[in-house]
């Protein structure tokens, strides 16, 4: 699988391993940081790589966290957690619940929303006629590996976008569960 790239054999979630793979993230120039869900320190460390990518490097990237937020569990309503849900791109709620939930009580209205479950919602998806690729797209995946995320699904997917653009990579980030 030629375009899959790791940086870290190692769990990237801890301080040092994150510091050694950190300069290869930043080569790898990614168009888009996808993290989640909150209360882990995952969302930090995307939020870390993408001011480094947009503020140190210029690069376009932008940064979608999905929350899967939980209303009454106080670990999810630190204000650190709250502020990089409002320097995101792109928050993916799972539920209207959630995107009203986090608009009218926690005020966070500027990043753009999507609201889907998991999997994707028919809704989500553009017509191929108005899909513009980059040339070279880099995708970049970060989560922790345990089953449920399906990356599998995720790489049987990334096999279509190779068909059409060889040139593709895609990178997982994270560790073992």
């Amino acid at each position: 699988f030629p375009a899959f790239t790791t940086f870290s054999k190692g769990p990237i979630f801890k301080f040092f391993p994150f510091l050694s793979s950190l300069k290869s993230i930043l080569q790898f120039h990614p168009d888009f940081i996808i993290a989640g869900p909150l209360p882990t320190t995952i969302i930090i460390y995307a939020t870390l790589l993408h001011f480094l990518s947009t503020k140190l490097f210029h690069y376009s990237t932008k940064l979608l966290i999905i929350p899967c937020f939980h209303p009454k569990d106080t670990d999810f309503q630190t204000p650190l957690l709250i502020s990089l849900l409002k320097k995101s791109d792109y928050i993916w709620s799972l539920t209207n619940f959630e995107k009203e939930y986090f608009q009218k009580q926690l005020k966070i209205t500027s990043p753009k929303y999507f609201v889907s479950g998991l999997g994707v919602d028919s809704d989500f998806v553009i017509s191929k006629k108005y899909i513009k690729y980059p040339k070279k797209p880099n995708l970049v995946f970060i989560a922790n590996f345990s089953a449920h995320k399906r990356s599998e699904l995720l790489i049987e997917a990334f096999d279509l976008i190779l068909k059409k653009h060889p040139q593709a990579t895609l990178t997982l980030l994270g560790q073992k569960t």
